[in-house]
């Protein structure tokens, strides 16, 4: 049985280049099933994924109920662009978890 192996947010450079190098070495292609979650699976580079028979998912408490997760941990950050009122404008990796934080 291959080990589970989940990414989130693959279609973004890290993600996508672990997953490109998985698929591409034969030793672990065969030891990794890859899980993929985001947010829009009908992105063409999702689409990608799936052709390349990496599982697609876009609803993470979904995936967490059907690996039996038992906690889901998400650490948040400030948006640093309205707290220091644009003043620090680009931050990304802070920026964007607190705006997926806020997210319904």
């Amino acid at each position: 049985m291959s080990k589970l192996i989940t990414f989130f947010r693959v279609t973004e450079n890290q993600g996508g280049s672990v997953i490109k190098h998985i698929l591409a070495d034969a030793t672990l292609s065969k030891e990794f099933k890859i899980r993929s979650i985001g947010r829009d699976t009908s992105k063409p580079a999702a689409q990608t994924l799936v052709k390349q028979e990496v599982e697609v998912v876009s609803n993470v408490a979904d995936a967490a109920k059907e690996a039996v997760v038992s906690h889901i941990i998400f650490s948040s950050l400030l948006n640093v662009t309205e707290t220091t009122s644009g003043r620090v404008s680009y931050v990304p990796h802070f920026d964007r978890k607190n705006k997926i934080e806020k997210e319904p």
